[in-house]
């Protein structure tokens, strides 16, 4: 093999090896809404409203693969929320009124109805959809996992903060490998929340 096809090869090896890299690296694309009118140091105590039922229109990996399901990681999408609030001086209360209420969507597909966010509760936003969820009629060749987090304050029954994570989901994944996902997600989102972590005493 002559040195400049030895060269060629080499090339389109480290192209293929950046291709998978990139697939591999999945990037996780983060985006967030607050109210600039909102007080959110006055804010104490927060609770969650249950989910509501998924969207109809899921990607077909959504009802076949288990660790995929919101049963599954459900739990761990709650409980990294519950870490970076709690982080940030909130308390979570489960019985009661308290300053604001939590929830989360969750859904894997190729778009989300506008209506589900915020009118399952009857609250509003004042934001469009985020990345990731807009309705489409384009074909995918993968599936797109999100996850949003509303916060809605009791008093104005609006949403005051809202922070999306989108990313593209391989269906080999271990559950191990998803929650990781979860909780590298949620981290970096609540990097955007209005009030800071804490600092230990």
């Amino acid at each position: 093999m002559t040195d400049g096809r030895m060269a060629r090869v080499a090339l389109a090896l480290a192209a293929c090896g950046l291709a998978v890299a990139s697939i591999g690296a999945q990037k996780i694309e983060i985006e967030s809404n607050k109210d600039p009118n909102a007080d959110f140091k006055a804010l104490r105590t927060y609770s969650w409203l249950p989910s509501p039922p998924a969207p109809a229109h899921v990607a077909p990996g959504a009802v076949s693969n288990p660790n995929l399901t919101t049963e599954v990681l459900g739990p761990h999408i709650i409980a990294a929320a519950d870490r970076e609030l709690t982080s940030r001086g909130l308390e979570r209360v489960d019985e009661g009124e308290t300053d604001v209420k939590v929830i989360y969507y969750a859904a894997l597909n190729v778009g989300m109805d506008s209506a589900v966010l915020g009118s399952y509760y009857q609250y509003t936003t004042g934001w469009a959809l985020p990345l990731g969820v807009g309705p489409t009629t384009s074909v995918r060749l993968y599936e797109r996992g999100t996850i949003i987090v509303d916060m809605v304050s009791r008093s104005s029954n609006k949403a005051i903060w809202r922070g999306s994570m989108a990313t593209d989901v391989e269906q080999g994944k271990t559950v191990e490998k998803r929650i990781e996902r979860i909780n590298q997600a949620m981290k970096r989102v609540f990097e955007r929340f209005p009030l800071p972590v804490q600092k230990k005493r």
